[in-house]
């Protein structure tokens, strides 16, 4: 009994610490407008489909700044419908510092995987909420995130297009 409360207790506690993401889904639903000809009569409906949840755009968010540790949030969004429903693998984070700059680097990975997505359903928007201790002699940190596929192929990655670019960058003077 101690070691089934034991084992339980080392589950809360280890999936509480861990820094997960949150991805809630892009939808659609299909709306009729109906067409009329001169003297008011419907001669018919068409079709059209309209976005009700807003997409995210790539970012990063500085949350608080403090001496010893800052606070972001990363947002985004991925493309999935139809027959090939993608997913989001990870979020990996890799550390470096170079000269008195931090350098954070996010790559989000998606995958494409078998299924199908429902009809109403274009992607999904993701968040995740990261903390950073800062280290001594540091004076700048540099944060970056960018779009991976399942092949390790960069999405998009184009400054100027902020609409449909799959990257994202933040510098941080302390």
């Amino acid at each position: 009994m101690k070691l089934l409360a034991a084992l339980l207790s080392f589950l809360f506690i280890s999936c509480g610490t861990k820094s997960r993401y949150t991805s809630t889904p892009i939808l659609r639903k299909l709306n009729y407008i109906n067409q009329f000809d001169s003297l008011g009569n419907i001669i018919g409906k068409e079709r059209k489909w309209i976005t009700e949840t807003q997409k995210l755009p790539y970012g990063i968010e500085l949350i608080t700044k403090n001496k010893s540790s800052i606070y972001y949030k990363l947002q985004g969004n991925y493309h999935s419908s139809g027959l090939n429903a993608t997913t989001l693998k990870n979020i990996s984070t890799a550390l470096s510092t170079e000269n008195d700059t931090l350098k954070i680097k996010h790559i989000v990975t998606t995958k494409n995987g078998f299924g199908k997505e429902g009809n109403n359903i274009v992607g999904y928007n993701f968040t995740k909420t990261n903390s950073v201790k800062i280290p001594k002699n540091i004076k700048a940190i540099q944060i970056e995130m960018e779009e991976y596929n399942s092949v390790n192929r960069i999405v998009n990655r184009n400054p100027f297009d902020s609409a449909n670019s799959k990257y994202a960058h933040l510098t941080i003077e302390l």
